[in-house]
């Protein structure tokens, strides 16, 4: 899933059938994968499509979490 939400989060049109296939065979259904997509697109527009360290060291996530975050940037 996080795979999913960095490669959405990074470049949305680079986000094919196989990326929710995938998404599928690991167990998430329809509304899964939607309410992963609207999350994953109303945090990022709320960061303002930014991810500075500051507000990224705002968010209230463990160290795992922020990890995944900090991929982004990558």
């Amino acid at each position: 899933m996080v795979d999913f939400v960095v490669k959405l989060t990074k470049d949305a049109t680079k986000v094919w059938k196989n990326d929710t296939e995938a998404l599928r065979a690991a167990g998430f259904g329809g509304r899964a994968i939607l309410q992963i997509t609207l999350i994953a697109s109303r945090m990022h527009w709320g960061w303002g499509g930014s991810r500075s360290e500051a507000r990224r060291d705002n968010l209230p996530l463990d160290s795992s979490q922020r990890a995944n975050v900090a991929r982004l940037d990558d």
